[in-house]
């Protein structure tokens, strides 16, 4: 699983430079979440949790940047908001070849390891090459 920071394409998330001054609205970055996506990032209560939480917050300590939640009820609502430039950075997404058409990815900052789950009811996998001949399931947003 890839984590990394990322930004929307700069033509869907800035307007044209000026030679003005920049004003304090130059500063701010809406973005949006998974909103069910704990320990990574959630919305609990209107308010966003989670490790990407602490990184925004780190950010904005270290930047003169204000970041400021587009609340979504769902991922794909997200995804959605992001395609549509209405949110500018969301910050932990798994990177894919459709999502650079819109996207442009920073460097990866968390890598955390990946882990297959199974049902009690089957054996345990000790190799992965033993998964070829079985149905895996995998969420249609989610990498």
């Amino acid at each position: 699983m890839l984590v990394s920071l990322n930004l929307i394409s700069p033509t869907f998330a800035f307007a044209e430079a000026d030679n003005s001054a920049p004003s304090k609205d130059d500063y701010v970055v809406r973005y949006c979440v998974d909103p069910d996506w704990l320990p990574y990032e959630a919305i609990i209560d209107g308010r966003h949790t989670g490790i990407s939480s602490d990184y925004l917050k780190l950010l904005t300590g270290y930047t003169e940047l204000s970041f400021v939640l587009v609340p979504t009820s769902s991922w794909r609502q997200s995804l959605e908001l992001l395609q549509q430039g209405k949110c500018e950075l969301t910050p932990m997404l798994n990177q894919t070849l459709k999502r650079d058409e819109y996207l442009l990815f920073s460097d990866i900052f968390l890598n955390p390891p990946m882990y297959l789950s199974h049902s009690k009811a089957n054996h345990f996998y000790k190799a992965l090459n033993i998964l070829v001949s079985e149905r895996l399931l995998s969420l249609k947003t989610i990498v």
